[in-house]
């Protein structure tokens, strides 16, 4: 609207100009600098005001000197220049990013939320902000979906987000969003994310807690860079001090000191788990680990091959190979050869082995192999004249060797056969001086066989030369096949196990609850028949699974101990003994053969152990034989004279030595594993792999505390029928 003459002269009347001088003092530079700061720079709620520098409102400002001004100029002046106004904000300073409202609004964020990538916290839609890269996912380009509030990326990395969104888009960058209102590259794409899911994801730890004070101008704690290094005031030589930062992942809290003028920091220190109390027999035997490991080596060749061996060993002597060499009822300590099996049993083994080697050649070893086992046939137990036998075998081997012109070192090698070792020097306890020692032609013989340990090299070497025949090749051969084909039945039997449960659960349910409305969900009480029934058939997949692990054993194609600890401690556990197979074996045929009636196993012969026996440690089958010394208790000896304390120093000079040491209760065997898993760090939840010793001789001890414990049970093969017997009386 235009300005009247009266209205532009009752305007200039109201106005008053004063003439200010300039100031006959210096000016300081602050102030001449502050007077000269551009508008753009002023915040924009900051109403302008007039002054010398700005904008003339009319053609009466610009006059130097007060004069009449005419009523042209007035008309002129209100026409062509308009009246002031306040300026918009946009014409002082560009609108700062604003994001929209996300549609996942609620009363607690107004503005919607979202997730952050380091906190994984819910935060406020403009406390955050979005990566702005371009990432190549499944074949197709997708933003980045990282999200960072304000407080994780100014802590952790050193960056606002607020001037990172004012600084708009950058137009060369690439691989960025089009129409993104401003350029972000989030640490996850460059690769510094310190979050716990990326440093998972490569391997390394979580970092801890970073909510350090500041404190005398230092920078946050963390890989954090400073954006703005210029506006960090640099600390004189005084305030110079460091503080270190302990990250560790335990929950346990330690306040750790710092400098003068420096912020405290709480830090985390790992806490080390106690190790566990172990309860350590000793067995009472004198081998040292090479006598019982050929022992071991014995048993588990003969309970392998047995079916294969003609004549084979009598089952009522396969028990004698349980006692690997302990000392007897009222026997001394000072035995110079520890007890091994009787004479019979002896003298089964090498005609078993001997029958194998009839079939190993077609006519250089047939004719004195077959003589031998008919000579030891039509003699008694005796091993003076068994032995007398065999090395008469070897020397007509030998000489049809020497008398061939064919290249027999193959054969040499194979039936090398060595004497037998030496008897103790007490060999009248052990026999007595009759005919039985002397060989058939009424002379005394060079080496007399008064215990039946003696004849422990004769055998080994007899079963290294069968271990080429034809019969133990095949054996191994068929018995992977046969383990292969065991497991297969028994995963179906359990398969099938659980399905006739899972229907039978549901009847017994469903006439319990009655008919229930679709889409409701009903917590039952579950009767007591139910709660038997489904402990029934827990039991029953645990005794197929066990039996299956029990028999195994019998097919494998070679035995080995447990493993080896960082000390050089050897750890064994020998196979359960023939009655348990034959028992687990007659379980499975009785479980897989279909019929609706799984009959309880009968069998003859023990298939459990005593625990007079297992705490004895003379069933080696029974218990985890270790060879070495004690773990260390970490005790110091107590100093001082007399009896109790001279017996404690006698006592650890024992435990210092090597020798052999029984675990045969369950718990002890966890807690043999667990010592060996705090003391060497090895993850609970890791993978045993071979080429992890350690964490399979941990995985091995446990399995076997675990079938252990289910041996003992005297129930391990109650029949469904003997189970339903007990629910009726129940």
């Amino acid at each position: 609207m235009a300005a009247t003459p009266g209205s532009a002269a009752r305007r200039f009347t109201q106005q008053v100009y004063v003439d200010v001088p300039s100031s006959p003092y210096p000016i300081p530079r602050s102030a001449s600098i502050a007077k000269s700061v551009p508008a753009n720079m002023l915040k924009e709620n900051t109403p302008l005001r007039p002054s010398n520098g700005g904008i003339p409102r009319s053609i009466s400002d610009m006059s130097p000197l007060k004069r009449k001004v005419s009523q042209h100029d007035l008309a002129a002046s209100d026409s062509t220049v308009p009246v002031p106004k306040k300026q918009k904000i946009a014409e002082i300073r560009a609108v700062p990013y604003q994001p929209t409202v996300a549609s996942n609004a609620c009363p607690e964020f107004p503005n919607g939320f979202v997730y952050c990538h380091q906190c994984s916290r819910k935060r406020d839609v403009f406390a955050a902000i979005h990566c702005s890269s371009v990432t190549i996912s499944k074949g197709a380009e997708k933003r980045c979906l990282a999200k960072y509030c304000g407080s994780c990326l100014k802590n952790r990395y050193g960056e606002d987000a607020r001037e990172i969104q004012s600084c708009g888009m950058k137009e060369t960058e690439n691989g960025r969003v089009e129409h993104a209102p401003y350029t972000f590259t989030c640490p996850k794409c460059r690769d510094i994310c310190n979050c716990r899911g990326c440093r998972r994801a490569k391997g390394l730890e979580p970092t801890g807690n970073f909510n350090l004070r500041k404190a005398a101008g230092s920078a946050v704690a963390g890989s954090r860079v400073s954006s703005n290094k210029s506006s960090v005031q640099k600390p004189t030589k005084d305030s110079k001090q460091k503080v270190e930062v302990l990250i560790t992942t335990t929950p346990s809290k330690k306040h750790i000191a710092t400098p003068s003028g420096v912020a405290s920091v709480e830090t985390t220190v790992p806490k080390k788990q106690p190790l566990p109390t172990l309860k350590w027999t000793a067995v009472p035997t004198m081998l040292d680990t090479e006598d019982a490991k050929a022992r071991f080596q014995i048993r588990e060749f003969v309970l392998r091959f047995a079916s294969v061996m003609e004549p084979t060993v009598p089952k009522t002597q396969f028990a004698e190979l349980e006692d690997v060499g302990c000392h007897a009822r009222g026997q001394s300590d000072d035995a110079e050869m520890a007890p091994w099996v009787s004479e019979a049993c002896v003298r089964s083994i090498i005609l078993g082995l001997l029958g194998m080697l009839a079939d190993k050649d077609g006519g250089s070893i047939e004719k004195p192999v077959a003589s031998a086992i008919r000579e030891i046939r039509a003699t008694g137990s005796n091993l003076n004249k068994i032995w007398f036998i065999v090395s008469k075998m070897r020397d007509a081997i030998n000489a049809h060797t020497a008398s061939t012109s064919q290249s027999t070192t193959e054969l040499e090698t194979v039936l090398s056969i060595p004497d037998p070792l030496p008897p103790p020097a007490n060999a009248a306890v052990y026999t007595r001086t009759t005919r039985s020692a002397r060989d058939p032609s009424g002379s005394q013989s060079a080496i007399v066989i008064a215990h039946s340990a003696q004849m422990i090299p004769i055998v080994e070497a007899l079963i290294e030369a069968s271990l080429t025949t034809t019969a133990v090749r095949e054996e191994l051969e068929s018995g992977v096949k046969e383990a292969k084909e065991m497991t297969r039945e028994v995963k179906d039997c359990i398969k099938a196990e659980n399905e006739k449960w899972d229907a039978e659960r549901k009847e017994l349910e469903s006439t319990q609850q009655g008919e229930a409305k679709e889409g409701e969900r009903i917590r039952t009480k579950i009767s007591h028949a139910i709660k038997l029934r489904r402990a029934a058939h827990k039991r029953r997949v645990q005794s197929l699974e066990n039996a299956l692990k029990v028999v195994l054993p019998g097919f494998a194609p070679r035995f080995a101990p447990l493993g080896t600890d960082s000390e050089g401690r050897v750890f064994w556990a020998l196979s359960p003994g023939y009655h348990e197979r034959k028992a687990a074996l007659d379980f499975i045929a009785s479980a897989t053969s279909g019929s609706k009636e799984s009959k309880r196993p009968r069998y003859k012969g023990r298939v459990s152990a005593e625990d007079e026996d297992r705490s004895a440690t003379k069933e080696w089958s029974w218990f985890v034989a270790v060879w070495g010394t004690k773990f260390p208790v970490g005790r110091k000896r107590v100093e001082g004279k007399g009896k109790k304390n001279a017996a404690e120093d006698e006592s650890d000079d024992e435990d210092a030595d090597e020798r052999w040491w029984g675990f045969y209760e369950p718990g002890d065997i966890r807690k043999l594993a667990d010592w060996i898993r705090l003391d060497a760090g090895i993850d609970p939840h890791g993978d045993a792999a071979s080429d992890k010793p350690l964490a399979f001789l941990v995985k091995g001890l446990n399995e076997y505390a675990a079938l252990l414990e289910w041996r003992l049970k005297e129930n391990r093969y109650e029949s469904p029928a003997v189970e339903e017997t007990t629910e009726r009386r129940v």
